[in-house]
C-alpha cells in the first residue's frame, strides 16, 4: 500500500528551517518589549524579568510557527531554493512502503 504525502519533504525541511531561524532571531530581540512594559506598570523588578523571559519564549514559538505555515502555504523562498538547490513546489509524493 502506497501513502500520499501531501507536503513534500524538501517543503517540510526549508519549514523546519525557516522555524528555527525565525525563532532564534525572536529570541534574540523579543525580552526588551514584555519586560520593559511590565516594568513600568508594576515597577516590580522580578516580576519583569518573569514576564520579559515568558514573552520571550511565546514570541519566539509564536514568530517560528508562522514562518513555518508560511512556508508550508506559499512554497519554499527563493533564497531557499538559490542556497540549497531546492525545488520551489513539488507535487505530492508517493511513499512505497
Amino acid at each position: 500500500m502506497s501513502k500520499i504525502k501531501i507536503i513534500p519533504e524538501q517543503t517540510r525541511i526549508a519549514a523546519t528551517r525557516a522555524f528555527v531561524r525565525t525563532a532564534a532571531q525572536s529570541l534574540a530581540v523579543s525580552f526588551v518589549l514584555p519586560a520593559g512594559a511590565t516594568l513600568v506598570f508594576t515597577h516590580d523588578a522580578l516580576m519583569s524579568a518573569a514576564v520579559g523571559v515568558g514573552g520571550m519564549f511565546l514570541g519566539a514559538v509564536v514568530n517560528g510557527a508562522q514562518a513555518y505555515f508560511s512556508v508550508i502555504g506559499s512554497g519554499i523562498p527563493e533564497e531557499y531554493v538559490e542556497a540549497g538547490n531546492l525545488p520551489r513546489h513539488g507535487a505530492p509524493e508517493v511513499v512505497e512502503n
